[in-house]
């Protein structure tokens, strides 16, 4: 993976912490989703559901949230006013919902132009709003790197890269409003529920992969009995009900990843915590934590994941103590805000 600065342990001690601060919290949001909902207990195909009413609703049409979104970025910086405009001038993008165009989203760089490229399909979902803010994070960085001489240094390595995306979708925040109205507090509500609880979910992929990858020899029902073992482990709450096909230890099969990208996962995890550090200094001051953003995403290529956490005046997820602190001011602000939100 062109990694440099950290091993195996480091992030074995990493997905520790995770489990020892980030879980307990994650078990205490799912009992209060399961009070909200009016059910006993959460069950599997619940879990995205955070609301009896239903969850927050993209107000507007896909010319709308353009527009909105020009109009955040001109307000967030110079910079970012300077980027998207770009972006918009130069028909950069490809967000429209159309008969045979294939889902998700990526961002690339085309060198030939010294630009980047936004990919994404906008059904008028809250799936469809955080992948657009994703990876214009990812185009943003590209965008402030296109010129430098050394192409290697366009583009970060991939566990930097997910920070610069995870923390675009947390300092947007301000103008959550604009884009959900009503709905803006319960979108906040669930981005940072979601993000709690694909940061367990991470670990899950990330050791799972450590097992199959080192004994190859393992059976089929071995590599299930062991990825359920982690679920109950990072998930204790997942119920699968009567979903015998899953409780077995399945679910793997569709986390493509696996297959394609080994070892690559654990990079949404790492920058998730950098993502939740920006989130909380960006509360504290705003300014600052924009100028630490900007250090990140201009190093581009041309440095390490660890050297990258200490520019930006980041907490290094792999020493003892840097998620308890930050997962103290989450729970803090989240459990508040489903209080208002009941």
């Amino acid at each position: 993976m062109n990694r440099i600065g950290y091993d195996k342990d480091m992030v074995a001690n990493f997905r520790k912490q995770v489990l020892e601060y980030i879980v307990p919290l994650n078990e205490q949001l799912i009992r209060r989703q399961a009070k909200r909902l009016g059910i006993k207990t959460v069950k599997y195909y619940d879990e995205p559901v955070h609301f009896l009413d239903g969850n927050a609703e993209l107000k507007g049409d896909v010319n709308s949230i353009i527009e909105k979104t020009l109009k955040m970025y001109k307000e967030l910086s110079y910079e970012t006013s300077e980027f998207f405009e770009y972006i918009v001038e130069k028909d950069l993008f490809d967000v429209e919902k159309r008969e045979g165009k294939e889902e998700g989203g990526f961002c690339e760089y085309i060198p030939k132009y010294n630009s980047p490229f936004i990919y994404s399909v906008y059904r008028g979902t809250i799936d469809d709003f955080n992948v657009f803010t994703h990876e214009a994070g990812h185009a943003f960085q590209k965008y402030l790197c296109a010129n430098y001489e050394i192409p290697e240094y366009c583009s970060s390595s991939e566990d930097i890269s997910e920070i610069h995306s995870m923390s675009m979708e947390f300092l947007t925040e301000p103008w959550i409003k604009d884009f959900f109205g009503y709905d803006a507090e319960k979108y906040k509500f669930s981005h940072m529920c979601n993000a709690l609880s694909l940061l367990a979910y991470i670990c899950v992929v990330d050791e799972f992969q450590h097992f199959a990858y080192e004994k190859p020899e393992a059976t089929y029902e071995e590599r299930n009995s062991f990825w359920r073992e982690l679920e109950k482990k990072y998930l204790p709450y997942r119920d699968y009900e009567e979903n015998t096909f899953l409780d077995k230890g399945t679910y793997w099969l569709r986390q493509s990843h696996i297959f394609w990208g080994p070892f690559y996962y654990i990079d949404y995890g790492l920058a998730q915590v950098a993502a939740f550090n920006f989130w909380y200094k960006a509360k504290e001051n705003r300014e600052e934590a924009w100028e630490d953003y900007m250090k990140v995403c201009k190093s581009g290529g041309s440095k390490s994941f660890v050297e990258v956490i200490k520019l930006g005046n980041l907490k290094n997820p792999f020493e003892e103590g840097s998620i308890k602190d930050i997962t103290q001011s989450i729970r803090e602000w989240v459990l508040g805000a489903e209080e208002e939100l009941r």
